[in-house]
Parts: structure tokens; C-alpha cells; sequence
């Protein structure tokens, strides 16, 4: 399991490289254990400096869910946008 190996805290995120290396795994694979565990209600964030846990502090740990969740919510938007344009795209040649 992922979480078992990730630390509390933004400071204490572990890289996909390193997580690559000790499971023996490709990137990929590394995102889909995370989304399953996420999926089963494990809170694993990440960032630019990897994946990690929430803070042992709560006050904090509120801080890094929030900006990761904001993160995800305008990653999200952006794809339902670039999904709409192509689907009006796509009906003005007739196509999807």
C-alpha cells in the first residue's frame, strides 16, 4: 500500500521516482494505486514535491487538504471546458 510508505506533511512529500523505485513500478502505475487508495477513502495529497499525507497538525492538515482540493477542482473545470469546445467541435462536422 502507498500510504503505508508516505510521510505527514507538503515537507515530507515522496516523488513518483522514488515511490517508482521502491515498489519497482512504472509512474503510471504509482497514479492508479494512489487514485484506488484514494477511492477507498485513504486521504493521500499531493504536490510538485510529491505525495504525502496530511499533517499530524490539524490546523495545517485543513491548510494542505484545502489547497489541494482547490488544485484538483481547477484541473477539473479546465477539462470539462476542453471537453465542451471539442463536443460543439465535434456537432459542427457532424461528428461525436
Amino acid at each position: 500500500m502507498i500510504a503505508e510508505r508516505l510521510q505527514r506533511g507538503e515537507m515530507n512529500a515522496i516523488h513518483s521516482a522514488e515511490l517508482e523505485a521502491q515498489f519497482d513500478c512504472n509512474a503510471r502505475t504509482i497514479r492508479r494505486h494512489v487514485q484506488k487508495e484514494r477511492r477507498s477513502g485513504i486521504v493521500i495529497l499531493s504536490s510538485e514535491r510529491g505525495y504525502y499525507l496530511p499533517d499530524a497538525r490539524p490546523e495545517i492538515a485543513d491548510s494542505e487538504i484545502r489547497k489541494y482540493f482547490k488544485r484538483i477542482n481547477r484541473a477539473a473545470h479546465g477539462s470539462i471546458k476542453t471537453l465542451g469546445a471539442m463536443k460543439k467541435a465535434g456537432d459542427g462536422i457532424g461528428g461525436a
